[in-house]
């Protein structure tokens, strides 16, 4: 484990002297356990992914306190009120329906929920997001939900893409990250992006993604 996440701390540190950015890396830990995940804080890994509510409502509980927990799956509104307690950031808001449901969950026990707009570029019919024609439609419609923090993009790349087509595909979100950067939105502190996984994080680094979703590369 210490091999492998020292490895991806040297492509997220060429990254960062590339671009003068920090690079955050988020470890997916679906399926991994309690103690696993405590092993990752030896490492100084303290950001991890869930994908599955009723695993995380699970291991919540037992997770030292200084881990951010991000919710990292599709999330269905019937589980909203379960997770926005537990999380940190939501990558996964793929609807304004989902949005008003946790700005609701939010609001009711006091908080301000940092998430994620998720984004479909691909327009994969496999994957949620909103594709590049609705996301401008999408951010006006989120101005009025005050216990929402916006804090960037999040995209999950098709699986198998050639690495022409895979870079383009992280540079137009790169491009959609950086207009909504410079024209401010809704007091929100829009400041990531959340792009590359275990099979083509080098090519989202590469991009300019400042957050990577690790797992299976950690863990196998």
């Amino acid at each position: 484990m210490k091999e492998q996440i020292d490895e991806i701390r040297k492509d997220m540190e060429l990254a960062e002297q590339r671009t003068g950015e920090k690079v955050s890396l988020v470890a997916v830990t679906k399926m991994r356990s309690v103690q696993m995940i405590k092993e990752l804080r030896h490492y100084g890994v303290l950001d991890i992914g869930e994908n599955k509510v009723q695993e995380l409502v699970e291991k919540a509980p037992h997770l030292p306190k200084d881990l951010r927990i991000h919710f990292i799956g599709h999330l269905q509104r019937n589980k909203v009120r379960q997770v926005v307690p537990m999380v940190d950031l939501i990558h996964s808001v793929d609807s304004i329906r989902l949005a008003k449901e946790i700005d609701k969950q939010a609001e009711r026990i006091g908080k301000r929920q940092e998430i994620l707009v998720q984004i479909n570029l691909a327009r994969e019919e496999s994957k949620f997001g909103f594709y590049e024609e609705e996301i401008k439609q999408a951010m006006n419609d989120m101005q009025s939900l005050e216990h929402l923090d916006i804090r960037g993009f999040m995209m999950m790349a098709p699986y198998g893409l050639p690495d022409e087509k895979l870079k383009r595909l992280f540079s137009q979100a790169k491009l959609i990250f950086d207009y909504y950067c410079k024209n401010g939105y809704n007091n929100s502190r829009i400041s990531i992006l959340s792009m590359g996984m275990s099979d083509d994080y080098r090519q989202a680094l590469e991009s300019g993604s400042n957050m990577i979703r690790i797992g299976s590369r950690i863990f196998e």
